[in-house]
C-alpha cells in the first residue's frame, strides 16, 4: 500500500469514527430530551391531578362544614325562640339595673373577652371527628377561594399534606405552632402555600387590589370555640431574612408590654402597599396571614387584620371603607 493510499484510508477511518461519535451523541441527546419530556409530562400530569384532588377535597370539606353550620343554626333557632318566649317583657328594678350595667359598651382599648367555653361547637364536630388537628375555619369576603379549614399541629406536618394527612403539594393552611386557640393567643399567625393553581393562599395576592379590599374588607375566622370578624390594617411585602431592611419578625403571638402590639402593627402598616383607615391598640386581637410572594426566597406577603371592636360592626366598617380613598 502506497503512502498516499494509507493516508486516504486513515482519513476515511477517522471520518467514520467521527460520524459514529456524532451519531451516538445525537442518539444520547435525543434520549435525554425524550426522558426530560417524559419527566416533564409526568410532573405536569401529577401537578394537574393533585390540583384537581385539592379542589375536590376543598369542595368536599366545604360541603361538610356548610351542612354542619346549617344543622347547628336549625337547632339553635327553636332554642332562641323558646328563650324569647320565656323572658319577662317588663323586668323588675333589680334585673333592669343588672341589664343596664351589662349593656355598657366596652371602650375600644378594652381587650375583647376570651372565649370561656371549652366545648367544641356543633358546626365543627363532623370535621373534628375526621381530624383532631382541626383548629377552625377561615372565610374571606374579598377572596371567595379563601374558604377552608385551618389546622394546628406543628410547622412541618401540613406543609405537604392535605386535611386528611395525605401527601399533597398544596398542603393545608395551619396556625403557627407558637399560637393557641384556647386560651386564644392575641395574634393568630396563619401560614399557607402560594399555589399557582389558586388553592390555599394562592389567591391571597388579590388583597393587593385596593378596590377589592375597599368593597369587601372583612374576613371571618371561626375557631372551635368562637367566631370573630376581622378587618385589615396592612397588606405588606416583607422579608424573613434578618439581614434585609424589610425584615419583620412576623411570629409574635403575644404582646406583654404596653405599646408592643401597636408597634408590631405600626411596622406592618409602614410597609403596607396602601394605608388603610384602621388602627391597632394594645387590647386588640390580631389575625396575620402569611405566604410566599415573588421570586425572592425570603419575601412574604402579609395580610394583617385586627378583630372588630365592641363599637364596630359590618355596617360601620363598610361605611368607613366606602369613604376611604386608598
Amino acid at each position: 500500500m502506497s503512502a498516499r493510499m494509507k493516508i486516504r484510508f486513515d482519513n476515511q477511518k477517522k471520518r467514520r469514527r467521527s460520524q459514529h461519535k456524532k451519531q451516538r451523541l445525537s442518539k444520547l441527546v435525543l434520549l435525554a430530551s425524550a426522558a426530560l419530556l417524559v419527566a416533564c409530562a409526568v410532573l405536569l400530569i401529577r401537578y394537574g391531578w393533585q390540583t384537581l384532588e385539592a379542589r375536590k377535597l376543598q369542595k368536599e370539606v366545604q360541603a361538610d362544614y356548610a351542612a354542619a353550620v346549617n344543622a347547628a343554626q336549625q337547632q339553635s333557632t327553636p332554642a332562641l325562640e323558646n328563650a324569647d318566649a320565656q323572658q319577662s317583657p317588663l323586668p323588675d328594678a333589680q334585673n333592669e339595673t343588672e341589664l343596664n350595667l351589662a349593656a355598657v359598651p366596652q371602650t375600644p382599648d378594652t381587650p375583647a373577652p376570651l372565649a370561656a367555653s371549652t366545648v367544641i361547637r356543633d358546626q365543627f364536630l363532623s370535621l373534628y371527628s375526621k381530624n383532631k388537628d382541626l383548629a377552625g375555619w377561615l372565610k374571606s369576603d374579598a377572596v371567595p377561594e379563601i374558604d377552608f379549614p385551618v389546622v394546628l399541629r406543628d410547622n412541618d406536618y401540613y406543609l405537604y399534606r392535605d386535611f386528611y394527612g395525605r401527601q399533597s403539594m398544596s398542603g393545608t393552611i395551619f396556625l403557627d405552632q407558637s399560637t393557641q386557640i384556647q386560651p386564644r393567643s392575641q395574634n393568630l399567625v396563619l401560614h399557607g402555600h402560594n399555589m399557582k393553581n389558586g388553592t390555599m393562599f394562592g389567591k391571597l395576592y388579590q388583597y393587593l387590589d385596593i378596590a377589592r379590599v375597599r368593597t369587601s374588607p372583612l374576613i371571618e375566622f371561626s375557631t372551635l370555640y368562637e367566631t370573630s370578624l376581622y378587618v385589615p390594617y396592612a397588606v405588606s411585602l416583607v422579608s424573613v431574612d434578618a439581614d434585609s431592611p424589610r425584615f419583620v419578625p412576623l411570629v409574635h403571638p403575644t404582646f406583654s408590654t404596653e405599646g408592643e402590639a401597636g408597634a408590631y402593627a405600626g411596622v406592618l402598616k409602614g410597609m403596607s402597599s396602601f394605608q388603610l383607615p384602621i388602627d391597632v391598640s394594645d387590647g386588640d386581637r390580631l389575625l396575620t396571614l402569611v405566604t410566599c410572594h415573588g421570586d425572592e426566597q425570603h419575601e412574604r406577603l402579609v395580610v394583617a387584620f385586627r378583630e372588630l371592636r365592641q363599637d364596630e360592626n359590618k355596617e360601620t366598617i363598610a361605611a368607613l371603607f366606602a369613604q376611604f380613598g386608598g
